[in-house]
């Protein structure tokens, strides 16, 4: 089958997204991968005339899985744990051989090839062959695909210069995030400046965990818009919050913003608010000084942190004490994992700071 014209090649982020999106799922228990997860490698797999129609990318928890090379229809061929042995066999015994594969039971060096039965076959054969359906495109893969990918590049711009020709793409995950109690932070008479309306009673991931089907996954994002809505809530804006809070969590969880990646909440968060009767406004805060004079303002900050390819997460900044002695500031913060104000996290540290934004009424 000629197939060069029908399909349009994948990178090395392509790759990653199409195996975690099918080796990761809801159950933590049955999941194949998990956030802090690295790729080993990432092998080209050829047609007999050498072009590639797919990647085989395997984990460091021995997980692999075998991504279709077309931008259109990017499915995974095949997956799971140990990796393909016909695919291992040939990497331990060739390794600079291009490997020819047609599926998980056909798969070849050139030099193997010669000693098959059905050598003709073979050579005329491709992937696409066994699968034409893969030279199809998928319109909603590639949508959820394509969305997946402009978020984790938004994410970090250091990514658009790792994806091409690299094996090891994915940054060690951090599990603390850099999140530090009162008592850890440094000694000494800090100036501190907190928002008002900013106690206790925040609304959490955990809450929302195994409530109902499907169960919620990466929704930091909605938990974020519901406390800003409690922040505003309490300064008088009382049509903002229902009754019962896990109420107001899932009208913006059905209605303005799901599961991530979310690369941005302002939206959803202004649409919501305008649903509810109230205008809100907000505008970026890229730097530690201007998320100190929106502080400074009474304006609570989005932060939106990352400390691995596949894990980020949405927090809000309330408040901050300065210790002029370093010339450090750590942002008081709702976590959403911990219903407590008693957390603090100093921006770029223990993860990555991609984005502050600022809300008013």
């Amino acid at each position: 089958m000629n197939f060069e014209k029908e399909i349009k090649n994948i990178d090395a982020l392509d790759v990653l997204i199409a195996a975690s999106n099918c080796l990761k799922t809801d159950d933590v228990a049955e999941s194949l991968i998990s956030e802090d997860s690295k790729a080993q490698e990432i092998i080209p797999l050829h047609c007999y005339s050498g072009n590639v129609t797919a990647y085989y990318v395997t984990f460091d928890n021995e997980s692999y899985a075998v991504v279709c090379n077309n931008a259109n229809n990017p499915s995974v061929i095949e997956f799971g744990l140990g990796g393909n042995p016909l695919i291992n066999e040939i990497l331990d015994k060739f390794s600079d051989e291009k490997i020819v594969y047609n599926n998980p039971y056909e798969i070849y060096t050139k030099e193997t090839m010669l000693l098959s039965e059905d050598i003709d076959k073979v050579k005329n054969l491709s992937m696409f062959d066994y699968y034409p359906d893969l030279l199809q495109k998928d319109d909603e893969l590639v949508k959820v695909h394509a969305a997946e990918k402009d978020a984790l590049l938004h994410l970090s711009p250091l990514l658009k210069a790792q994806i091409i020709g690299t094996e090891h793409i994915l940054p060690e995950g951090k599990s603390d995030w850099g999140f530090l109690t009162a008592s850890q932070l440094p000694s000494g008479t800090p100036t501190i400046n907190n928002i008002p309306n900013s106690g206790t009673g925040w609304a959490t991931t955990g809450q929302f965990r195994g409530v109902r089907s499907p169960n919620p996954n990466n929704h930091c994002g909605p938990v974020a818009i519901t406390n800003l809505a409690l922040i505003f809530h309490r300064r008088g804006h009382g049509t903002l919050v229902n009754s019962r809070v896990v109420d107001t969590f899932w009208h913006i969880y059905d209605n303005y913003q799901g599961d991530g990646p979310n690369a941005t909440i302002a939206n959803a968060t202004t649409r919501f608010f305008r649903g509810r009767g109230a205008t809100l406004r907000h505008s970026g805060a890229g730097t530690v000084s201007a998320c100190r004079t929106a502080i400074g303002n009474d304006r609570p900050l989005g932060f939106l942190l990352a400390n691995a390819l596949f894990s980020w997460h949405w927090i809000l900044g309330t408040g901050y004490r300065h210790f002029s002695s370093n010339n450090r500031t750590y942002f008081r913060i709702v976590d959403g994992w911990t219903n407590t104000n008693d957390r603090f996290h100093r921006l770029a540290s223990g993860a990555t700071w991609i984005s502050g934004t600022q809300y008013w009424v």
